[in-house]
């Protein structure tokens, strides 16, 4: 019986796979025998398995570094600037008249009067917004991007509280991610995970939260062991809770931090700095020392110790009695036999700025930002490396905008917009379908976050300019990338044209401002950088 062969190309039987890369392994980073990989071998945990087990820890590590390292907490603090701002993300109401069988005027109309309400709700002086009456909801958005940024993940409970004061009853509390777990401590299964009851599909149906932080030290009458569930949504859908984090996994329960690839790295730089500090220190303290006459030998042979005592006293007496200066600086008088001998500093630290360098590369790859963001360190700089460095950050961002937009400030606007609905505030053309026939439809919205800023403010308002008169752009696209508003912004020109003409003043010649404006030449300056860049 001839057995089965397997043949190449050229009709000629193959060789075992294993006499051609040995031990079947066709990747080079799957080797086993490798000297870089022989004890490299992480094991294939599913994504709650990794997750889960480490989340305490990284959590905890991560809030530390926020507390106390510069850099790390400088970091954040870039990303809250880029993400949310000096001002709450500016709503841009969107119905799409389409799918709602209404005008587009009627849709604008409608969104001009969604805006103007949300505006007064969430910049309300009483902070309403607020379920705990602190913050309106810009420091609501300011909390969440931390509590995203530390914990990898959002927690809020949408709250109905009438009959307390404000326009709305519709309010937001933020919660502890760390209050979410299982119930007296219960090992994870198949449909309670970290404190989330699952569904046949792994949807969350409910949320277990323990009544009080488990840290909490200072209220220890609380009922720590006290935890209550939370259904996911009401009967008709409103939701109760809202849980969101970047899933990065296909079944993952909870969020993880983004820190995670860097907290190794900045715990070395600390240590590696606080050792550099702590030799400067004792280096700048220890800057002389007065030699003895005597030598060990001469001391261990001495028959009289209390002389020696005695000697070594009037010595201490003779320095501090001769303190001579000249021009503020002690000249020190030395006994016979003394020498005076000043330390040198001979460790070599010039490694330290080369190491920190690498690892606040380092840091800033793992969160995403611009090595100028994270060290603050533009001296090295030029234009055309940092408009590269920031637009990579930028694009960073906006992509955390977009995430925070839809799975925070999407939310709560979508469930403020239902008691809007369902006390009839708005004018809603007749034929028109309810917002639960059409709840995406009218949720429709985008949020406008920070501007980009400028590098070199005449460089790129040229190039906004090119872009909307070659139509690649339009005024919504480029007021939007600085933050702002364009119906704002034409709205706030008519009054200044208005106000110009009510003084007797010539009015505002946009075209020929643009023409001056895109006539100026860029600064040389910039330019010659750019040249040396290249060479």
């Amino acid at each position: 019986m001839r057995s089965s062969r397997i043949l190449d190309l050229n009709g000629q039987p193959m060789k075992p796979m294993a006499h051609i890369v040995g031990r079947n392994e066709s990747y080079r980073g799957a080797s086993a025998v490798t000297r870089e990989l022989s004890d490299y071998n992480p094991v294939n945990l599913s994504p709650d398995a990794t997750i889960l087990y480490s989340r305490d820890s990284l959590v905890a590590r991560t809030r530390d570094l926020a507390r106390n390292n510069g850099f790390v907490r400088g970091a954040f603090q870039a990303g809250e600037d880029n993400v949310v701002g000096p001002r709450a993300p500016r709503l841009v109401a969107t119905p799409d008249h389409r799918v709602l069988g209404i005008t587009s005027e009627d849709a604008d109309r409608i969104a001009r009067e969604v805006e103007g309400f949300w505006r007064g709700y969430t910049e309300d002086p009483d902070f309403y917004v607020d379920a705990s009456l602190r913050q309106n909801f810009h420091g609501l958005c300011q909390t969440v991007y931390w509590m995203g940024s530390q914990t990898g993940e959002i927690l809020c409970l949408p709250r109905w509280l009438p009959g307390r004061g404000g326009d709305f009853s519709t309010a937001f509390e933020l919660i502890e991610p760390d209050v979410l777990s299982n119930p007296n401590g219960r090992v994870d299964d198949e449909f309670l995970r970290g404190g989330v009851e699952l569904g046949q599909y792994k949807e969350p149906l409910a949320y277990h939260f323990q009544k009080s932080h488990p840290g909490d030290l200072y209220n220890l009458s609380s009922p720590l062991q006290e935890w209550v569930r939370v259904p996911r949504a009401t009967e008709w859908g409103r939701k109760r809770v809202i849980h969101s984090f970047k899933v990065i996994r296909p079944g993952m329960t909870r969020g993880e931090p983004g820190t995670a690839s860097i907290i190794e790295a900045v715990k070395m730089l600390d240590t590696y700095e606080r050792a550099e500090a702590q030799s400067n220190v004792i280096n700048a303290i220890f800057a002389a020392v007065i030699e003895s006459p005597y030598d060990r030998d001469l001391l261990d042979d001495n028959d009289d110790p209390i002389a020696l005592l005695d000697q070594a006293a009037q010595r201490q007496a003779w320095h501090k009695k001769k303190e001579f200066t000249l021009d503020g600086v002690k000249i020190p008088q030395l006994l016979p036999g003394e020498k005076f001998n000043l330390l040198s500093n001979s460790r070599n630290n010039q490694s330290f700025a080369v190491f920190e360098a690498a690892v606040l590369r380092r840091i800033s790859a793992g969160l995403g930002r611009s090595f100028e963001q994270v060290s603050r360190d533009y001296s090295k700089t030029n234009y055309s490396s940092a408009r590269a460095s920031l637009l990579e950050a930028w694009k960073f961002s906006r992509g955390e905008l977009t995430f925070y937009s839809t799975y925070f400030y999407q939310q709560c606007y979508a469930l403020w917009l239902e008691e809007v609905f369902d006390r009839g505030m708005l004018s809603i053309p007749a034929g028109a379908p309810t917002f639960y026939e059409a709840k995406s439809a009218w949720c429709s919205a985008r949020f406008n976050g920070p501007g980009r800023g400028w590098i070199d403010p005449v460089k790129e308002a040229q190039a906004a300019g090119i872009r909307i008169a070659s139509g690649l752009s339009t005024l919504e696209a480029e007021c939007s990338e600085q933050g702002r508003d364009w119906e704002e912004v034409l709205e706030q020109l008519k009054r200044e044209q208005a106000r110009l003409k009510e003084l007797g003043l010539p009015p505002l010649n946009l075209e020929g401002m643009l023409e001056v404006g895109m006539a100026i030449v860029p600064r040389s300056d910039l330019d010659q950088e750019d040249k040396e860049a290249e060479e």
